[in-house]
């Protein structure tokens, strides 16, 4: 049975979310302050194209990402 009131259900009712599609918040700005966040709406998981999402919101992120993961490989 759905709980309709669980707080994943109320986030998606506020967002006008349809059952057959995934709501994906995205924080932005410093870990200690908050600027905003992005919602998208898909038919499917976004998880297969994150990085390239994050390229787009926060190059400079990417870019340190990519900078640590390389320096663990190395």
């Amino acid at each position: 049975m759905t709980n309709v009131m669980s707080n994943r259900n109320v986030i998606r009712g506020a967002f006008g979310v349809e059952q057959n599609e995934w709501l994906s918040l995205i924080r932005i700005g410093e870990l200690s302050s908050c600027r905003g966040v992005v919602a998208i709406l898909s038919k499917g998981s976004l998880r297969s194209v994150m990085n390239q999402v994050l390229s787009i919101v926060s190059p400079q992120s990417t870019l340190a990402a990519q900078a640590a993961a390389k320096s663990k490989v190395a």
